[in-house]
This record gives structure tokens, C-alpha cells and sequence, in this order.
């Protein structure tokens, strides 16, 4: 297992982000609570080669099943492009793009080679 971890101000929010790369998936965490958050898988499921794009599912194993949960989930797992199955504890005050942009910037600069 390879694990990084970093603290960053966003939104004047304190933020917890921790990536541990295990065998098998990526674990990710995300946190300005400083507690585990609503637990979601993410897999990639096909590539859609006319548009080029990824196709992610989600799905809530632990916590709160929302909307904007899973758009989030989406979001990140599609800009971070990890080569593994995530799983995301999620746990943030606002679900706004800037604030999904900073924890995506966040996370690459630890995010494991």
C-alpha cells in the first residue's frame, strides 16, 4: 500500500485529503469535517469511442445517497483518472465546481505515480 496525505484551505475550509493505492483500488479520502464521509465506488465502464470520453458508475455503499454526492464522485474520479476502481469517502460543506476544482488540484500534486 502507498499512502499520501495533505491539509489545504478551500473556501476557507479546512480539508482533509488522503489517497492510499492499494493492490486491487484507490481509496480517497476527502474530508473538511475531520470524519469519513458518505463511502461511494466508482468504476470506469466502457469507453465511448466516438466521444473519447470515460463513462463512470457510482454507487453509495455507506452514508448519505444524493445527487450531488455521486455528480461529485463523478467529477473527481473522471479529472484524477486513476488506472484502479475508487472508492471515495466523501465528507465536503459545498459541492461547487471551484471547490471540486481545488480538491482535483489538491490531490494530483500528492497523488502517487
Amino acid at each position: 500500500m502507498l499512502s499520501k496525505s495533505c491539509a489545504v484551505i478551500i473556501n476557507d475550509n479546512h480539508t482533509d485529503i488522503v489517497v492510499n493505492v492499494y493492490s486491487n483500488r484507490v481509496f480517497l479520502v476527502l474530508s473538511q469535517y475531520k470524519k469519513l464521509g458518505s463511502l461511494v465506488t466508482v468504476a470506469k465502464e466502457s469507453v465511448l469511442r466516438e466521444f473519447n470520453s470515460d463513462v463512470y458508475s457510482t454507487k453509495v455503499i455507506f452514508g448519505k445517497d444524493e445527487p450531488e454526492i455521486h455528480a461529485a464522485s463523478r467529477y473527481i474520479a473522471g479529472e484524477l483518472n486513476f488506472d484502479k476502481p475508487l472508492l471515495v469517502s466523501i465528507c465536503l460543506k459545498d459541492f461547487q465546481v471551484e471547490t471540486l476544482r481545488a480538491v482535483v488540484k489538491a490531490v494530483k500534486k500528492i497523488k502517487p505515480s
